[in-house]
Formats: C-alpha cells, sequence, structure tokens
C-alpha cells in the first residue's frame, strides 16, 4: 500500500503529521483561503534535522506548492513552526501554520470563519497583526477574550 506524504517545497514529510485541521478565510472576491494547522511527531535519528528542516523555511515567506493528503496541491505560506515540550531521545514534537496563497489575502481585503472558539490575540497573532487593529476592525466583537466558532473576522 502507497501512504501519500505530505510536502511543503522540496520538504517532505517522513510521516505524515498526526492532526491537521483546515479553517477558511473568505478572500476579497468571496473565494476561500484555506489556513491549515497541526502537530505531528519527528521520530528517529533524523527528527531533529527533520525539524530544522522545516522550520527553516519560515524564513522563506514566500509561497510554495503545499500537498495535504486527501486534499492536493495548492500555494501556501509557512507561517510558524513551533517545537512543542523539550525534544526526547530521538523524537520531536513540533505544530505548524500555513496560509494558502491569495492575491486577496496580500491586497488586505478578507475576512476569517475560526473553526473552533478562540480569542482576538489568537487570531491577531495568525495575520501578523496588532492586537490594537484587530479590535478597531472588529468593533462589533465585545469580548476579544472569546469568538465563537463561526464568527466573521474582518483580519484586513
Amino acid at each position: 500500500m502507497t501512504v501519500n506524504l505530505m510536502r511543503f517545497k522540496a520538504f517532505e514529510w517522513p510521516v505524515n503529521p498526526e492532526n491537521v485541521e483546515v479553517a477558511h478565510l473568505l478572500g476579497e472576491g468571496g473565494g476561500m483561503v484555506r489556513l491549515v494547522r497541526g502537530d505531528g511527531l519527528f521520530y528517529g535519528r533524523d527528527a531533529e534535522r527533520y525539524f530544522a528542516d522545516l522550520a527553516g523555511l519560515v524564513k522563506d515567506s514566500s509561497p510554495g506548492s503545499l500537498y495535504l493528503p486527501g486534499v492536493g496541491y495548492f500555494e501556501a505560506v509557512l507561517k510558524r513552526v513551533s517545537l512543542l515540550g523539550e525534544p526526547g531521545e530521538k523524537a520531536v514534537r513540533y505544530s505548524f501554520e500555513f496560509c494558502e496563497a491569495s492575491p486577496a489575502r496580500e491586497e488586505g481585503e478578507g475576512y476569517y470563519f475560526p473553526d473552533e472558539d478562540t480569542s482576538l490575540w489568537e487570531i491577531a497573532g495568525l495575520f501578523d497583526m496588532k492586537i490594537d487593529a484587530m479590535v478597531s476592525l472588529n468593533p462589533e466583537i465585545r469580548n476579544p477574550s472569546f469568538v465563537k466558532a463561526g464568527t466573521k473576522v474582518r483580519v484586513r
């Protein structure tokens, strides 16, 4: 049996992440843009190298081809890679976040619809925004500490 592995640019995961979630952002033309978050475990003698290689791709903020098994290919930007806890002997737990490349998003127009309850602080971090700007764009959200799943949040 062939296993399709997740890929981004020239990096191929040695084993697919344990969790992958896809949320959506409504772009300027009404089209949906994907936000992909997940976590997993690199293990074996090359675990730390895999993590370093993936984390190194964050510095190059240019879009690249992302392949998600069961979804297919699309252009995305790797926004974040984080180490979860301390690396163990031959094991590294990590999380990641991609945003689909979109002319609408790059032009600054769009909305984000969280798939789960969150906060304006977390959403501001996803889009590299200051919390003051996020609050100003969303005066209808009375409590910035709680944004219910599915709420239309202006991000630009």
